[in-house]
């Protein structure tokens, strides 16, 4: 009986020191993290930061910087599972990187120091080349759609609206670079007299892929939910001869465009506030200054 009382307690202590040493080895580490990683980059790139943890995975990481204007941006990272991990991040001006704290997935904090600067160097935009239109008209509410050195514009919700078509063949770009800036641009070359008295208007221009399709009809046209808006600019005519450029920048949707493979984009542009009768310059305007065109600008470090 005093053996197996012995024999007893002896397993019982073993598993009491296993338990232990099982609790030991399960000990959560306190966080801690280390930011750094200098860099240059041009206004518009992302700069890389790294940060080396130890501890306990998986790690987390708070951390900021100051933009333009003095604004505080803060970040969080979370669920990294390896002790040295890479980010990213665009900042708007030269700035440092800043850690705040570090934390584990089970609410653990710990310490995080360290910084990264970061130099923003200014870029300027260097004109390369205008895309000419391919192809424009204008679809009639009546009439169909027709082309000519003037394309007619003009939204009253009625039998003699007028909606502008204007075709661009993106394979004619000379020099492809993904931070490239495209500017459109077209004139209202003219007004008639329902346009020059009208007051103030607004013109507004969508694009979607695809060719200028010349068996579209008032009924067949794109819808606006198949067009990407571009923007809205507003104008004002007091005579008949004035002429107005309007400009949009496109280059998120041409840089879009050309990513999905698509090398055809239309642009619509349509007025729709004034109710006036305009005239928008075509491809085959007579002053070829005043046609539709896409101007590309090249990004270049200063």
């Amino acid at each position: 009986m005093k053996y197996q009382f012995k024999l007893g307690y002896s397993i019982l202590l073993l598993f009491a020191v296993l338990l232990i040493e099982s609790c030991e080895s399960n000990i959560i580490e306190a966080p801690m993290a280390v930011i750094s990683g200098n860099s240059q980059i041009l206004e518009g790139d992302s700069a890389t930061v790294s940060v080396r943890f130890d501890g306990t995975a998986p790690f987390g990481l708070s951390y900021y910087w100051v933009g333009k204007n003095k604004i505080k941006y803060t970040r969080y990272i979370y669920d990294i599972n390896n002790n040295n991990h890479d980010f990213k991040i665009a900042p708007d001006t030269t700035t440092t990187v800043f850690a705040e704290f570090t934390s584990t997935r089970f609410g653990d904090l710990g310490d995080a120091n360290g910084q990264a600067q970061i130099t923003v160097n200014p870029v300027q935009y260097i004109f390369n080349q205008t895309l000419e239109s391919t192809n424009s008209a204008f679809i009639h509410a009546t009439n169909g759609l027709s082309s000519s050195q003037d394309l007619d514009l003009r939204t009253q919700g009625g039998q003699f609206d007028r909606i502008v078509f204007i075709e661009f063949d993106l394979n004619t770009i000379n020099t492809l670079e993904d931070k490239n800036r495209y500017i459109l641009h077209f004139w209202l070359t003219r007004s008639h007299p329902q346009g020059a008295s009208a007051g103030p208007g607004t013109i507004e221009a969508k694009a979607l892929n695809g060719d200028l399709n010349t068996s579209w009809t008032w009924s067949s046209q794109p819808t606006d939910t198949s067009l990407e808006l571009i923007g809205t600019k507003n104008f004002n005519t007091t005579t008949t001869s004035q002429q107005i450029k309007f400009e949009y920048d496109i280059s998120a949707f041409v840089n879009k465009s050309l990513a999905q493979g698509e090398n055809k984009i239309v642009v619509r542009i349509k007025e729709i506030s004034s109710k006036g009768l305009y005239y928008i310059g075509s491809h085959t305007f007579s002053d070829v200054t005043k046609r539709p065109g896409i101007d590309v600008q090249l990004r270049r470090g200063i």
